[in-house]
């Protein structure tokens, strides 16, 4: 998660909101990649959700990320993503957006 945290610090150069989801229930990055993360008001940080799919706009667009979350399913928000140590099968069929204003790094 350290690399992730890092990288989910940097797109906030990029991004109006950045949203880290983690399939642990806590971050395993350093405690002070963690504060950084818990500190910046871009990022959002949604733990113990489990990746399963998209949600797309009828042109094909990215809408949203699928998540289940303590059995329940859950639509996390985003206009573009990045993806470390997921599936890759879970990017296939989406086309291209506009530059991202949100994003998502599932980890």
């Amino acid at each position: 998660m350290a690399h992730a945290g890092e990288e989910s610090i940097f797109l906030t150069r990029f991004a109006d909101r950045v949203t880290v989801v983690a399939r642990d229930k806590a971050l395993s990055a350093s405690q002070v990649v963690v504060r950084k993360l818990e500190e910046n008001p871009k990022i959002t940080i949604v733990l113990g959700a489990t990746p399963t799919g998209f949600a797309v706009t009828d042109d094909g667009r990215l809408r949203a990320l699928l998540v289940e979350r303590d059995g329940a399913a859950e639509e996390v928000p985003a206009a573009s993503l990045a993806i470390g140590r997921y599936v890759e099968p879970l990017a296939s069929g989406l086309r291209p957006g506009p530059p991202a204003q949100a994003g998502v790094l599932a980890v």
